[in-house]
């Protein structure tokens, strides 16, 4: 593709015939198209909860205690002399489209949206006036957003948004949220799916009685700590963390291993893709914090190989779910399988018996019962033939 265009266009080396491509010009326009890809993006994240009613899902709007401090520096920081615009670091999910654009315009792009019922953003969402997932989509990788108002004859325009996003809500709420995986969100997302597991009944938002202080209190202390670490944010234009080609290779050499087992699903590829970047976000933010917590930040750190560990262990967590929240959505175009069905189908070999099945489908998060329950699936799919000895057999 790289030499197609360098010869539509006629660039060539020095020295060289007319049409003629020289080696190091060659060289020079792969390493330009190569860096491409190669663009900064900021740390915020979408985050989707998922779970029944009453599930102790609603535990998110603490998330919002932890910005107590923050938001109050962020609007002092961002003052405007001589205008009447507010800085508001949480915007409402109950905004309007212009709503939105000119709150990220005041904030200089910035803004959190927190709200522990999907429904706030489903009814704002159906409206002409209020959709503004594009806006959403966008700030995934920090692209531009812009809105011309008619009666002011006024435009509006973020050159870089940076959005973070956090809700929760119930299996129905979601599916009326993102429809499908076609609108690009879902897979810009973060999962947490969960089913109550409890034997016995939990109230949430008691205190027990060995619990001194309450909730309210213990995130209050965590609402000061935020905020100093915000400060010391303050003190640089911004915080870059870098990454060296060996640790970009470790992500893409795990995110290989399940992209090809999906590879027969490909709703959810570009899940896949995104999680690369959604790796590096997590990898930021831990190096960030841990960097905060030596009170000596400088303005380009290195990220270490255990910081970048933990962030992909986080990714394939959050793949996991995420695999969940797609089983949530309706059918379309679905293979005979499930997402994780596919997956252990994928990873074992031609024949194989249980007792070899068992440490195989552990090594891809699936458990014992779980794998028992799909191998009769395989059998009644007539995916796998299985003789009287117990050994599986897959048809070709």
């Amino acid at each position: 593709i790289i030499k197609s265009i360098i010869k539509k266009h006629k660039w060539r080396g020095v020295g060289q015939h007319p049409g003629m491509v020289g080696q190091h010009e060659t060289e020079r326009w792969v390493n330009m198209l190569r860096n491409l890809h190669k663009k900064k993006v900021a740390t915020n994240l979408f985050v989707f909860i998922i779970a029944l009613a009453a599930s102790g899902k609603g535990a998110l709007k603490y998330s919002k205690k932890l910005l107590g401090k923050i938001k109050e520096t962020f609007a002092s920081n961002n003052k405007t002399l001589g205008t009447k615009s507010k800085t508001t670091l949480i915007i409402p999910g109950n905004s309007s489209s212009a709503g939105v654009i000119e709150l990220l315009q005041n904030n200089k792009g910035a803004g959190i949206i927190i709200e522990s019922e999907i429904d706030t953003l489903v009814k704002v969402l159906k409206q002409d006036w209020g959709d503004y997932s594009d806006v959403v989509r966008n700030a995934f990788e920090n692209e531009s957003a812009s809105l011309y108002r008619k009666m002011e004859k006024e435009l509006a325009e973020i050159e870089n948004i940076k959005l973070s996003m956090a809700l929760s809500g119930t299996p129905n709420q979601f599916k009326k949220l993102m429809g499908s995986t076609e609108n690009g969100l879902f897979s810009r997302g973060c999962y947490k799916v969960f089913e109550i597991t409890d034997k016995q009944l939990s109230c949430f938002g008691r205190m027990s009685n060995n619990q001194k202080r309450d909730l309210e209190m213990v995130f209050a202390d965590f609402a000061d700590i935020a905020n100093d670490y915000y400060n010391l944010h303050l003190q640089h234009d911004k915080i870059e963390v870098v990454f060296n080609e060996q640790q970009l290779n470790e992500i893409q050499t795990s995110l290989q291993s399940e992209f090809n087992r999906i590879a027969s699903i490909p709703e959810l590829r570009a899940n896949i893709n995104r999680s690369f970047t959604i790796a590096l976000k997590i990898a930021a933010l831990l190096t960030f914090l841990k960097e905060c917590e030596t009170g000596n930040l400088i303005n380009k750190i290195s990220c270490s190989n255990l910081t970048l560990q933990t962030a992909i262990s986080l990714m394939q967590t959050n793949l996991k779910h995420r695999y969940k929240a797609y089983e949530l959505l309706p059918t379309r175009n679905r293979t005979s399988l499930k997402v994780n069905e596919q997956r252990l189908y994928f990873e074992l070999p031609t024949e194989f018996t249980r007792s070899e099945a068992i440490p195989i489908a552990k090594n891809i998060g699936i458990g014992e019962r779980t794998m028992d329950s799909f191998l009769r699936v395989f059998k009644d799919k007539e995916l796998v033939e299985v003789s009287g000895k117990g050994k599986y057999k897959k048809k070709e």
